[in-house]
């Protein structure tokens, strides 16, 4: 019975967490080209599978999924072009579930 209440607190905190986030798919030329150009830099050549923006803390962020030296990498890019994140994304059952390089 405790277990049954746990997954319903962790739902209602992560639905809660979530709620008023909207994510919308750009294609990458319609992006803005400061933006543009900092995610074709970070992909090094790699492919990039799409683009979306998003609203944090006010702020419009810009994100990129990609897949660079054949593994997949989120790039997150501020409206200006300037590089928050590149992360690299390992299996969920992978303990160490993300990888930072540069500033968050």
């Amino acid at each position: 019975m405790n277990k049954h209440w746990l997954c319903i607190g962790i739902l209602a905190l992560c639905t809660g967490g979530c709620e008023g986030v909207k994510e919308v798919k750009m294609p990458l030329d319609e992006l803005p080209v400061a933006v543009k150009t900092t995610i074709q830099k970070e992909a090094e050549g790699g492919t990039i599978l799409d683009t979306e923006n998003t609203a944090e803390e006010g702020k419009t962020i810009y994100e990129a999924h990609a897949m660079i030296g054949g593994k997949p990498y989120i790039i997150k890019v501020a409206e200006d072009g300037t590089l928050l994140a590149k992360k690299l994304k390992y299996a969920k059952n992978d303990s160490s579930f993300w990888h930072n390089f540069g500033p968050m």
